[in-house]
């Protein structure tokens, strides 16, 4: 799939296994990204910096970011959701 963006600007960017669908960026930097299993259909962003992100079993729908600026961000098995987010772990909430 070809990917649309401007302003795109990627450095030690390792991926595995990632898919994406309709995928907009706009001023796009990243330092140190890495992203296993990373699975994306309709993701627009705007001016997304993002450094030291360490991403495992990423899954996102319908994902809308504006000025997002995230700093050693680490998510492991994160999924979201359109309805929310929900930690993929063993244990259930009641709550």
């Amino acid at each position: 799939m070809a990917e649309s963006g401007t302003s795109s600007i990627a450095f030690n960017h390792i991926t595995f296994n990632h898919i994406t669908f309709n995928h907009i960026t706009f001023n796009h930097i990243t330092f140190n990204h890495i992203t296993f299993n990373h699975i994306t259909f309709n993701h627009i962003t705007f001016n997304h910096i993002t450094f030291n992100h360490i991403t495992f079993n990423h899954i996102t729908f319908n994902h809308i970011t504006f000025n997002h600026i995230t700093f050693n961000h680490i998510t492991l098995a994160l999924a979201y959701w359109p309805r929310g987010a929900r930690l993929a772990t063993g244990s259930r909430s009641t709550t």
